[in-house]
């Protein structure tokens, strides 16, 4: 494989960010998921870089920062204890 002469140019690398806080229905997809994608995007053009096919990351050219979180429990996808008893009593 061959050195990449031009990297790939800013308005495509913000599209490409943008695209993984996306999921495939086009649905805005979770914070975790986002911040785990960019993750992997990162590492694989880090190794790029140290493969010599680009001269730096292209991602250290964009003004992005990770959504932000928050920690607390949705209690839509929280069982009851009610729940929590008949599902725990299923598996036994």
């Amino acid at each position: 494989m061959g050195r990449v002469h031009r990297g790939p140019r800013l308005h495509h690398q913000q599209r490409h960010v943008g695209a993984l806080s996306l999921k495939l229905d086009g649905t805005k997809a979770a914070d975790n998921t986002v911040k785990r994608k960019v993750m992997v995007l990162s590492n694989c053009l880090r190794y790029a870089v140290e493969k010599g096919h680009y001269p730096r990351n292209p991602l250290l050219g964009i003004d992005w920062s990770p959504p932000q979180t928050d920690d607390e429990v949705d209690f839509r996808y929280v069982p009851g204890p009610s729940l929590a008893r008949s599902l725990l009593n299923g598996v036994r």
